[in-house]
């Protein structure tokens, strides 16, 4: 559950049910304890398949990246994409580039959006003032 804004840290985790099963695209402080949680919940084995220190925007992005394969909330079904983006963690800790450029250029947006919307505000005052 996101606590605070798009630009806190956390750890977004992939947790999958065995045997090839759907993949939970999460975020949270602690894996170890969300881990627990789900797995207490849940009739089968969850496999805590990777996990990465990032930010609530990423795991914004990432839902979105994998709308198409949604099943409920936010599990997901497995497709080469998010093996892609897995298995890359896994190997180098980071996103692949692409993924990385994309989620880069997209906070750049929200970021010049946030501007403009404060810029907009400060002028509407300003107008209202004066």
């Amino acid at each position: 559950m996101r606590r605070g804004g798009f630009d806190q840290s956390c750890i977004v985790y992939f947790m999958q049910l065995q045997g090839g099963g759907p993949i939970k695209i999460g975020a949270c402080e602690d894996t170890f304890r969300r881990h627990r949680n789900l797995q207490t919940g849940c009739p089968y084995q969850i496999d805590l398949v990777c996990e990465i220190s990032t930010n609530y925007f990423a795991e914004a992005f990432l839902h979105d990246h994998q709308k198409a394969f949604r099943i409920r909330g936010e599990w997901f079904e497995p497709n080469a994409a998010l093996v892609e983006i897995i298995t890359h963690i896994k190997e180098h800790g980071s996103f692949p580039e692409r993924v990385a450029q994309e989620l880069e250029n997209l906070w750049e947006i929200r970021e010049s959006l946030k501007r403009r919307a404060m810029n907009y505000q400060t002028d509407a005052k300003q107008k209202s003032a004066g």
